[in-house]
């Protein structure tokens, strides 16, 4: 007969050491807006121009995930071929939230679907938008998802010390990506 083992307290979270598989949770879809998060990461697709509601969701959204990982997180935001700019009060706002999460931000990276003069139109606001922004972030602006897969691993682990491979973060954006349509 065996005794019974004594019950021992849950290891702490090491993230550094993440190993958690599987698909992202998805804490928002409506509106044309999806918000999900994966490890540290945060995903998000746009289908339509933002609105101060949306941006609203997305600094709320934002507080409670740079809470639940104080080591830092990355976030990817994937523009799909068409969506319109934001006006001025709401591209006001997203400057706001952008300056209020920078020093909690490893690294931005804006997936922008598309080509021609509405792409360059976009690429030209995203990189204005953190233009200004005091970021110690890094920041990315590609036209695929492979492209970003590729780039955020590393500056995210330089950071956040969270690491995954390429293959992992393409799979759990293309999940999200389909979310979207």
């Amino acid at each position: 007969m065996s005794l019974p083992r004594p019950l021992q307290a849950p290891e702490p979270r090491n993230p550094a050491r993440d190993t958690s598989d599987g698909a992202p949770e998805v804490r928002h879809q409506a509106g044309g807006v999806v918000m999900a998060v994966w490890k540290n990461v945060a995903l998000h697709v746009w289908t339509v121009a933002a609105t101060t509601a949306t941006v609203t969701k997305l600094d709320e959204f934002s507080r409670a995930f740079i809470n639940a990982h104080p080591e830092g997180i990355s976030a990817i935001h994937i523009i799909t071929k068409g969506a319109p700019l934001p006006d001025k009060e709401v591209r006001e706002q997203l400057r706001e939230v952008s300056d209020r999460y920078s020093k909690n931000l490893a690294c931005v990276c804006h997936v922008v679907e598309g080509s021609g003069f509405w792409a360059s139109a976009l690429q030209s606001f995203l990189t204005g938008l953190h233009w200004l922004t005091q970021r110690s972030f890094s920041l990315h602006i590609c036209g695929d998802i492979a492209a970003a897969a590729q780039w955020v691993p590393t500056p995210h682990a330089l950071h956040t010390k969270v690491m995954f491979a390429p293959a992992e973060l393409e799979d759990a954006l293309r999940f999200v990506r389909r979310r979207a349509d």
